[in-house]
């Protein structure tokens, strides 16, 4: 299985930090300027495209390379649960070839926030620039992104099971990598690795995307030293969750397919992905987390919220109520 490959890939890099390194020179990047580096299931994708919009930034076409997560190991996982990871620095410095000289690079990985030591090695590696990297970190209340986390991976057929059960899989140290939706909402040594890493570091909130998200873009804008006069369009909002209720529809969105390769090539980006979401959002509906299951993960995120508030200087307590 495709998750059990890449976990295991990451762990063997992890122990031997050696696996086909191969004996040519290491090649330095001068791409990204920026990374969006997380969290999973955080709007990370909506911004992604916000900031798409802006002329002086170009984003490329494959949203989360992964690269820096899975540098070195020289296997590429040609799809997972909608992910082309690149692990060949080659193919990486390919997604900004087509960059114009004024334009700021970046990319949108979010595992690079769970696999944030793995990350942060390879930056400093691979990127001939590391120290002026700019690092845009977007967090989610955890108990929340666990239960949308899930969801899209029972959307496309990652997972099954119920929450429950998948919550028991975590506490008991038995769920994959890829799919411990607890740990990847243990956010303060994640973002404390960064904020020791990388001076240039803007962390936003969930809320804050979602209430006043031009103040959020006019943010990074400023960070990144381009023009604030540029309109983005902030009304797509992309990967919603909820349960399948037309499941041929979902599928027809989220999966590889004839009638989705043609729209690649003769319908425009922002208006494919328009009638896409508005597709998805028509293919499902709502989804409720139990009451028993958000009181068992209030329980075990009680101390990280409480530490990640002191970390980031935020009150932090509506995200336990």
């Amino acid at each position: 299985m495709v998750v059990n490959r890449i976990c295991q890939l990451r762990h063997d890099v992890s122990l031997s930090g050696t696996i086909n390194r191969g004996e040519h020179m290491l090649k330095k990047l001068s791409n990204p300027h920026f990374i969006i580096a997380g969290a999973a299931k955080s709007g990370t994708t909506s911004l992604y495209y916000w900031l798409k919009q802006h002329p002086d930034i170009f984003l490329p076409q494959n949203k989360e390379p992964w690269f820096f997560a899975f540098a070195d190991t020289k296997e590429d996982a040609s799809s997972f649960n909608g992910i082309r990871l690149i692990s060949d620095v080659e193919r990486y410095r390919d997604l900004f070839i087509d960059a114009k000289d004024h334009q700021i690079t970046g990319e949108a990985s979010t595992a690079y926030l769970y696999f944030c030591d793995e990350t942060i090695k390879n930056i400093k590696k691979y990127h001939e620039a590391w120290a002026q990297l700019k690092v845009i970190i977007v967090l989610r209340n955890p108990i929340d992104r666990a239960f949308s986390h899930y969801l899209d991976n029972v959307r496309t057929g990652v997972v099954r099971g119920t929450f429950s059960d998948a919550i028991s899989l975590c506490l008991e140290g038995k769920a994959p990598k890829l799919t411990d939706y607890l740990a990847y909402g243990n956010y303060v040594g994640q973002v404390k690795m960064y904020k020791d890493a990388f001076q240039h570091l803007q962390v936003y909130l969930f809320e804050e995307l979602a209430i006043d998200p031009q103040s959020v873009i006019a943010g990074i804008i400023d960070m990144l030293g381009i023009d604030r006069s540029a309109s983005i369009d902030t009304g797509l909002k992309m990967n919603p969750s909820g349960v399948p209720k037309r499941k041929w529809l979902t599928d027809l969105v989220v999966k590889d397919n004839a009638l989705k390769r043609v729209a690649q090539v003769l319908v425009p980006e922002m208006y494919r992905k328009r009638v896409g979401e508005y597709l998805l959002r028509q293919s499902m509906d709502k989804a409720i987390m139990p009451v028993q299951d958000r009181e068992r993960l209030r329980r075990y995120y009680e101390k990280e919220i409480t530490s990640l508030g002191t970390l980031l200087g935020r009150d932090l307590s509506a995200w336990l109520k």
